[in-house]
């Protein structure tokens, strides 16, 4: 898979750019754009993640350019809808939950386990990137999981996962039920001093179910009025800026908004509006002020209550304490017990076999061998031991273990794309990481951002200043009225 290109755009910025094999985005300082791009890459495969501060996704479309295994694919991301264009064809998803269909159509594979992981494999962001090793948060919103992997590479029933997520829910209902159980004679002290919810309360509830919907609709128009205001302002900058004249008895007359029928009308209306809809929210939002208010006064407890009014009542029947922390007891131990019989079931399997000599082949290679767990390898959850340049390494040697195992699997070479690679790594250090890239993974892209100069001679995709630049040409605005601006 090679990403060819990139554009971003909206009515008011734009940015585009072409990527080759291997890409080094740079910069002379940091917070000038390097991740905002990289982001805007991963929102463009249909990834629900978070940009950057003061940078929305859903504010902008994402246009990306494919090439895989020869085929030309175009994916179009404007909110939570990407299309995408092929040759013989176009198709449409919804990625809101998550993106799986799209990578489906992408990568030919339809195993949940292992399309929900895949981002992990080829990604590592400047932030979360960095301390996930096998299992984690690859960036807010995505996590990886190397047993959810492996069973997906198995394409095997998942049963046991299920029950393991079943048993995890209910040791946290009787964690909490145990430890509600301890402050008993608190909430009975509570109970005993507050008669069941009054009207008044219930009345005031729905009094501020009321006034929140109708607050709603205030907000929303005054958003249209606003939205209204903005267009026709914009159509009058654009009606100033092409200097329009007209010949009348003998004189030209220069068009302007002072001189045109309506302007000043038109502008008192919606700043009459604005005014009204300003008043009704700030009304309305007293009110609700008031009504939480009387709420919480009502509700004038200490912390442990609340876990009481969460559940929205006081319980109407005794609890066997004792036989729920034996209940406790048992599921730990069932959960043990499952444990082992996944572990078992992955330690003779032979996906792990290979990842897990890969992984030694890796560590080798990056000089990381001796803080390796040799025992668990893949499988090891104990990483507290690693820091600084050599973590850095290490969680290298895992992600380009998973990457190199799913390509395989899939036969697409999935991109590298890496950011921040500079982060506690010195120069030498840097050569040597990017030497190993190129070497094991000389057939694949590789895109990486980085304050620092990159060896191997990278294209460079230089952000100066800021990302976007803001359409200002009169035939780019132009374009812009030309396609949703109307005059009210």
């Amino acid at each position: 898979m090679i990403i060819k290109e990139i554009r971003i755009y909206n009515k008011k910025y734009e940015y585009s750019c072409k990527f080759d094999n291997y890409t080094h985005i740079s910069s002379k300082k940091n917070t000038q754009g390097k991740t905002t791009l990289v982001r805007f890459i991963i929102f463009g495969f249909g990834f629900n993640i978070p940009i950057t501060e003061g940078v929305s996704g859903d504010r902008f479309t994402v246009e990306l350019t494919l090439d895989i295994q020869n085929i030309q694919y175009k994916l179009i991301r404007k909110g939570n809808k990407v299309d995408i264009l092929f040759p013989n064809g176009s198709k449409t998803f919804s990625v809101t939950n998550n993106n799986r269909a799209v990578l489906e159509l992408l990568l030919k594979n339809s195993n949940p386990n292992l399309l929900s992981n895949v981002l992990g494999t080829f990604y590592i962001d400047q932030e979360s990137g960095w301390v996930v090793f096998n299992r984690g948060t690859v960036i807010s919103g995505q996590r990886f999981n190397v047993d959810q992997l492996i069973y997906g590479l198995l394409n095997i029933d998942e049963s046991l996962f299920v029950k393991r997520t079943a048993i995890d829910k209910d040791i946290k209902d009787y964690t909490a039920i145990i430890k509600l159980h301890s402050s008993q004679d608190r909430l009975e002290e509570f109970f005993d001093q507050k008669d069941p919810i009054d009207d008044r309360i219930q009345k005031c509830q729905q009094n501020l179910n009321v006034l929140k919907i109708e607050l709603n609709d205030h907000r929303k128009r005054k958003s249209s009025i606003k939205d209204r205001i903005s267009k026709n302002d914009k159509l009058w900058k654009y009606i100033d800026s092409l200097q329009l004249t007209v010949h009348d008895n003998g004189k030209d007359i220069k068009i302007t908004r002072d001189n045109i029928v309506g302007y000043q009308d038109s502008k008192d209306m919606y700043d009459a509006e604005l005014y009204d809809e300003d008043a009704s929210i700030l009304k309305i939002t007293a009110a609700i002020d008031e009504l939480n208010r009387e709420i919480e006064e009502y509700f004038a407890i200490d912390e442990v209550v609340t876990d009481v009014k969460i559940l929205g009542a006081k319980p109407s029947y005794k609890i066997d304490i004792e036989q729920a922390k034996i209940n406790l007891d048992l599921l730990k131990q069932q959960k043990s017990v499952l444990q082992s019989r996944i572990d078992s079931k992955l330690s003779t399997d032979s996906y792990l076999d290979s990842m897990n000599a890969l992984l030694k082949k890796y560590c080798d290679i990056l000089d990381v061998s001796d803080i390796l767990d040799q025992n668990k390898c893949i499988l090891c959850t104990d990483f507290k031991r690693n820091t600084g340049t050599r973590k850095q390494k290490l969680i290298l040697a895992y992600r380009f273990t998973f990457l190199k195992t799913i390509s395989d699997h899939l036969g697409v070479k999935l991109p590298i794309i890496i950011d921040s690679l500079n982060r506690e790594t010195d120069s030498e250090n840097m050569e040597a990481i990017i030497k190993f890239i190129h070497d094991e993974f000389s057939d694949h892209q590789i895109i990486i951002s980085s304050i620092v100069e990159l060896p191997n001679n990278p294209k460079i995709i230089a952000i100066e200043d800021r990302l976007f630049k803001e359409v200002d040409s009169i035939s780019n605005v132009k374009k812009v009225f030309d396609s949703d601006l109307s005059i009210d």
